[in-house]
């Protein structure tokens, strides 16, 4: 969690940890975030970055199983 997202050309975080792709999105009309892990996008609309935050480490402990 203490890991330094990097900015891509669309203006969305995005980190590779332990070879998985994570890709946070912005929706500003609808003032909600999603993540995309490894090309597919979470079903869940976050209000807050950190809630798409804790559900992306969810997601990560979840396919190391």
């Amino acid at each position: 969690s203490k890991r330094i997202w990097k900015t891509s050309r669309n203006s969305n975080s995005y980190l590779k940890i332990r070879g998985h792709l994570i890709v946070l999105y912005n929706d500003r009309e609808r003032g909600t975030w999603k993540y995309a892990f490894d090309g597919v996008f979470c079903k869940t609309a976050y209000s807050s970055r950190e809630e798409a935050l804790d559900g992306v480490f969810e997601a990560l402990e979840n396919s190391e199983r």
